[in-house]
């Protein structure tokens, strides 16, 4: 049996963005002077990030697994860093409910898919329930500035979403 190469690309190829995702994440988070607690959690935000983002961009997919890991380690992130724990809980259900009921509800395929809104649930799960307008509105910026340049009128929604994710984080006070 021959082996195929882009098999190995396939598999491998999405270590070098979340590597990348990771590594800036922890540079920005020591120029910050942050501990090392929210580096190493910007690092694991930042790797899911941009694998999620990479991935969307590549395929126009968002992978369930990877949003379910975002989603998983944004809720420990803020259980450890003792923020409120239920309104994140019942916002991150509540997409989470809606985009697992999306796919059977709709018909044809629109900008935002099932993954899409998983990947709002994991951005907020770390960020926090009071960052959705924010978030919503960073993204949406992003999204209209990559469509017109790009001039297309179907782009991947992660990317923009990891931007806007980057711009709150970074700029907000590291607790959900």
């Amino acid at each position: 049996m021959k082996a195929n190469p882009h098999a190995f690309l396939a598999v491998t190829g999405g270590l070098a963005p979340a590597l990348a995702g990771a590594s800036l994440a922890a540079g920005c988070s020591a120029v910050a002077g942050h501990a090392p607690m929210p580096t190493i959690a910007a690092m694991v935000l930042f790797a899911l990030l941009a694998l999620l983002a990479w991935t969307d961009a590549r395929t126009k997919t968002v992978p369930d697994g990877l949003t379910f890991a975002l989603i998983a380690t944004g809720m420990i992130h803020t259980g450890i860093t003792g923020a409120p724990l239920l309104p994140a809980l019942l916002l991150t259900g509540l997409l989470t409910a809606f985009a697992l009921g999306q796919d059977t509800l709709r018909q044809g395929r629109g900008w935002f898919g099932s993954g899409d809104y998983l990947m709002l649930a994991g951005a907020l799960a770390w960020l926090g329930p009071r960052t959705l307008p924010d978030l919503i509105m960073l993204s949406a910026v992003a999204l209209g500035l990559h469509a017109i340049i790009a001039r297309q009128s179907q782009i991947a929604v992660a990317p923009s979403l990891t931007l806007a994710v980057a711009a709150l984080w970074f700029a907000g006070d590291l607790t959900p």
